[in-house]
């Protein structure tokens, strides 16, 4: 099975200017203890933008100087235009350039120095590549040399590298009472594990915890079925951004953990319908069928607010909002928490992986006749849409 349909790439350096509405006139501001806090309606104050694009570039990555790919893993970009794909089997990366050229590859599945057990994911910070997967942090040039490797003792579902000598990492906490549910903190840390800061505590785990007979089993699925705590950095501020999947609340912290702003918008829940219930059932087919029917009893009634959250350069906020099941919106948030307006998309492009580091060019990978390819699009109407 695929193990994802779609990764997107959204890169733009984008420059939004912020107009006061006088139709808007429900956005409340509080400070409360040096945090501000904004209250936003349900409605954006400009409404709509489509987004205008024009396909620039299709590049093959199923099959890369004569490599086949498994499938497409993590994908980056650097500041060259320069694509980094992992194989999501075999964890390989492939270095090629805009014209679908392989220029390197390196790193593969195991355990030793620059190597990985478990999924890896790609970041690009100035002029490195950051690998992270569940207990280890490397650092690669561009050319794909190691340059040094982190690993933790701690098991982490999640690292996100940020700037030189920090991680953001998502930790597990389980308590010693039967039955009480794991809080998931989030710590701000050195890579090798000192100066660990607690800068969030959710109940919101990612998994559902389901009772089979004697056993109990934990399930892992998309944010916007089963609450969590999603999160975003932007490079060019060091500001941090942190929700709960289940709730329309973003806070923004600054590199050392302190809250600046926390942003609401109020929001109807969705309603996760017995039909949708079974879209996610029929991928379980293989699984015995007590845990099937564990399972369908224990998904919840209601699907979450949020499946992810992105920030730009310039510092406004894209939230990635649940309409319905597999069904999104993306809502715009100015630097100052204000609800913007919403992104219409065009047919078939679904931002589901967002990024902002260039300009003006959104990329995506894609599934398309059974095959990923990796897509860029130029933004035809960027004044109009970013007003840059």
């Amino acid at each position: 099975m695929r193990k994802w349909s779609a990764w997107i790439v959204f890169l733009l350096t984008l420059t939004l200017p912020f107009c006061k509405s006088k139709k808007n006139t429900e956005v409340r501001v509080e400070l409360k203890n040096g945090v501000k806090y904004v209250y936003n309606p349900d409605k954006p104050i400009k409404g709509k933008i489509p987004l205008q694009l024009k396909e620039i570039l299709k590049i093959n990555l199923e099959e890369i100087g004569g490599v086949v790919l498994s499938y497409p893993g993590s994908v980056a970009r650097d500041s060259m235009g320069n694509i980094f794909v992992t194989d999501g089997k075999t964890y390989k990366v492939y270095k090629i350039n805009t014209k679908g050229k392989l220029l390197k590859s390196f790193m593969k599945k195991g355990e030793g120095p620059g190597e990985f057990k478990f999924f890896p994911r790609l970041y690009i910070r100035g002029n490195k590549l950051m690998v992270a997967s569940y207990q280890k942090l490397a650092e690669f040039d561009l050319e794909g040399n190691l340059i040094k490797e982190w690993k933790f003792e701690k098991t982490y579902p999640r690292l996100l590298p940020l700037k030189e000598n920090l991680v953001l990492g998502g930790f597990l906490k389980f308590s010693k009472e039967k039955g009480v549910m794991p809080e998931k903190e989030i710590i701000l840390m050195s890579p090798e594990g000192n100066n660990q800061r607690l800068i969030f505590k959710s109940k919101s785990t990612g998994r559902l915890f389901i009772k089979v007979g004697k056993y109990t089993f934990s399930v892992s699925t998309n944010p916007f079925i089963i609450p969590d705590v999603i999160w975003a950095y932007n490079p060019a501020s060091d500001m941090i951004y942190l929700a709960e999947s289940d709730k329309y609340k973003i806070y923004v912290k600054d590199i050392e953990g302190n809250t600046r702003m926390v942003i609401e918008r109020e929001y109807t829940k969705v309603p996760f319908t017995p039909q949708d219930k079974e879209k996610v059932m029929s991928k379980l087919q293989k699984m015995p069928e007590k845990f099937l029917n564990a399972l369908r009893k224990n998904l919840p009634d209601q699907l979450c607010a949020l499946s992810s959250i992105y920030a730009t350069p310039s510092g406004y906020i894209l939230a990635r909002s649940v309409k319905a099941y597999n069904k999104f919106d993306f809502d715009v948030f100015s630097p100052q928490g204000k609800f913007m307006y919403t992104l219409e998309l065009p047919e078939g492009i679904d931002f589901e992986w967002v990024l902002f580091p260039y300009n003006g060019i959104i990329s995506t990978v894609k599934e398309d006749d059974d095959t990923y390819y990796y897509i860029e699009y130029k933004v035809k109407n960027l004044n109009e849409v970013f007003g840059k």
